[in-house]
């Protein structure tokens, strides 16, 4: 879940070639719907979304018993990013 189209297209490209089935999300409205809908085996999440903050969304994919077990990376450029509130 990225919301820079340069970033979310070399992630995707770099993943699909991988081999793996890549669904995209550019928002935070968006991210929630497609965890909501899709099974998710693993999450590339930029803690700076537009319409909903990836920190937001983390809370949420932790909280849903359908996604508290995904796997999350967090792929942000903001400073103390990993830092948990």
């Amino acid at each position: 879940m990225e919301n820079d189209p340069w970033i979310r297209l070399v992630m995707c490209d770099l993943l699909a070639q991988a081999g793996y089935r890549v669904t995209e999300a550019s928002n935070g409205f968006s991210a929630r719907r497609l965890a909501q809908r899709e099974p998710l085996a693993l999450v590339l999440l930029n803690l700076v979304l537009p319409e909903q903050s990836g920190f937001s969304v983390l809370a949420e994919l932790r909280a849903a018993p359908a996604t508290a077990h995904v796997p999350v990376i967090v792929v942000s450029g903001q400073p103390r990013c990993c830092e948990m509130r």
